[in-house]
């Protein structure tokens, strides 16, 4: 594998990739609305997908499988994304009827009429750039020839895959269902699977793309390169994860809930501390005493 024998392939998607984008954010002009970057995200993964199979060298039922599985999580994502964001609109973090996200309306604020090209790039052209690398394992797996047949390895990837878009699937539709409660918007959701990870999303999302990785890289060479995709994807959703300390602040007993639940990894919930009772003293009130009184 040469970069030259690569380049017409990553060409041909970087062109995909930011021309979608492009498309992407002059409609955001016209709405007003920058969370349709958000809502082309997994659609532009599918079209690396579908670009790379067509100009590629790769053969052999695993190039159908890559192309496949990227579609069935692209177009999933991007169907979620639409009806939460387009449709019933409603955010994260924002309440239910806000046309855009909360993120992106905190930028406009902070930009004035400049926000329309500081997005081009900040919003929309990082969106590219980042589908352009978490996508290295589906580019490079369908750019050149490698092992045809589907061994080991591509099933371990296609259970891990299946496994994480499972866990992504739930997750959105409790997360769905419970910003969709009159009620809501300040609440945490601590039941199904958010009550063992504060982000199972993020945490399915991760998993799904590890599998894809094993995939692409069952095909032979150039792993170390692939693997490049989804350790970024995974490095940035647990800084996401672990990220959320302002909810403490917008949401009533988040902090409480921040403390019991992992942040990332669904694992069982640790114990509240006990709450002293009215009346009670505690080690700390009797240290606090004595170093008033010396």
């Amino acid at each position: 594998m040469t970069l030259a024998s690569l380049a017409p392939v990553l060409a041909v998607n970087a062109a995909v990739v930011f021309g979608l984008m492009a498309l992407a954010w002059l409609w955001s002009l016209l709405r007003k609305d920058a969370g349709l970057a958000d809502v082309f995200w997994g659609l532009s993964f599918v079209a690396v997908a579908v670009a790379s199979a067509v100009t590629g060298d790769a053969s052999g039922p695993r190039r159908l499988v890559l192309v496949a599985i990227v579609g069935a999580w692209g177009l999933r994502l991007s169907i979620h994304l639409a009806w939460r964001n387009l449709f019933a609109q409603v955010h994260p973090g924002s309440e239910l009827g806000e046309r855009e996200d909360r993120r992106y309306r905190a930028m406009r604020r902070r930009h004035g009429a400049r926000f329309r090209w500081v997005s081009a790039w900040t919003v929309f052209g990082r969106k590219a750039l980042l589908v352009f690398v978490v996508s290295l394992p589906v580019q490079l797996s369908l750019a050149t020839p490698g092992r045809t047949d589907l061994y080991w390895a591509d099933w371990i990837g296609i259970g891990l895959f299946a496994l994480g878009m499972g866990i992504e699937v739930l997750a959105d539709w409790q997360l769905g269902t419970f910003k969709l409660t009159p009620g809501s918007y300040d609440q945490v959701l601590s039941s199904g699977l958010w009550r063992y990870s504060r982000h199972p999303n993020y945490f399915g999302d991760a998993v799904t793309w590890w599998g894809i990785f094993m995939v692409a890289a069952a095909a032979g060479p150039q792993v170390l390169p692939m693997a490049l995709g989804p350790a970024l994807l995974t490095a940035l959703l647990v800084k996401a994860a672990l990220g959320d300390e302002d909810l403490d602040t917008r949401r009533p007993g988040y902090d409480r809930y921040r403390a019991r639940t992992s942040p990332f990894v669904p694992l069982p919930p640790r114990p509240e501390p006990a709450t002293p009772r009215t009346g009670d003293v505690t080690a700390r009130d009797r240290e606090l005493s004595r170093a008033r009184a010396s």
